[in-house]
């Protein structure tokens, strides 16, 4: 068995490098440590690391109960790979509102962020919403309203 080491150096903020996070960029600062031309590899955690399986099992169940409603009230979409996808759409647009939520009551309140998850959600919305359109019985013998 071989083991290899690579000899790594930690930069700081604000001396070797700048981030926006806003839109995730780096700036490399000019009297800073990092050289030219050097590559630079990234450690990073997630905001959110602190889902449990009951959220996300209970966010699944919800899902599926909307899916269900909406196209396959006799619950035999566990066969079908569209619904099942559609079904998945909608545990992350849960999850995302979820997110939305922590960020508008959480100790950073940060509205910006609640903004990007809510526009998040609302993609994984619509994503869902066209895959069970084909799935949703048309209309029929539609009628004008009438005067009583």
């Amino acid at each position: 068995m071989t083991f290899f080491f690579l000899p790594y150096t930690v930069y700081v903020e604000d001396t070797d490098y700048r981030i926006d996070y806003n839109s995730g960029e780096i700036q490399k600062i000019p009297s800073g440590a990092i050289q030219l031309g050097e590559s630079l590899y990234i450690d990073y955690e997630p905001i959110y690391n602190n889902y449990t399986d009951e959220i996300l099992n209970n966010a699944v169940i919800e899902a599926n109960a909307i899916i269900e409603k909406q196209v396959d009230p006799d619950k035999q979409f566990g066969a079908d790979l569209v619904l099942q996808t559609a079904a998945t759409y909608r545990a992350l647009e849960i999850i995302c509102r979820s997110s939305a939520m922590r960020e508008l009551i959480g100790s950073n309140k940060k509205d910006s962020n609640a903004t990007s998850w809510i526009k998040l959600a609302e993609l994984y919305l619509s994503r869902s919403e066209k895959l069970i359109e084909s799935f949703k019985s048309p209309l029929k013998h539609i009628q004008p309203p009438t005067h009583s």
